[in-house]
């Protein structure tokens, strides 16, 4: 197979495949960061500190992925492609349990509340 600077000698062109979310690099790194600092804000409570760390890794993954994504824009690296699906891939599946878990809590607190009125 011959090397191709464009595909990265694998015949792939991520940044073709990834534009749009290249494109928009810039508001992952920033819903990365609020995310993170949202996620520190709440950890300054003592009942903050059990979700508040969810916050904290979703934010920095969102960040990595950022990073990720601008490391494509610049050299078509298969390598950060893949970080790239991961971090995503874990993002998606940490917020669906996290949601998930909240879901299951919410019956508990609705009961509890209206018990304690």
């Amino acid at each position: 197979m011959l090397e191709d600077e464009k595909t990265g000698g694998f015949g792939v062109d991520y940044q073709g495949y990834l534009a749009p979310l290249i494109k928009n690099y810039q508001w992952v790194k920033f819903l990365g960061a609020v995310t993170f600092i949202g996620g520190v804000l709440t950890c300054l409570t003592i009942i903050g500190i059990l979700v508040g760390w969810v916050s904290i890794w979703l934010g920095a993954l969102l960040w990595g992925s950022g990073n990720c994504l601008k490391t494509i824009a610049m050299s078509n690296d298969e390598d950060e492609a893949v970080e790239l699906i991961e971090k995503l891939g874990t993002y998606f599946k940490v917020t669906a349990i996290f949601v998930l878990v909240l879901i299951c809590f919410w019956p508990i607190v609705i009961i509890l509340t209206l018990l304690s009125a």
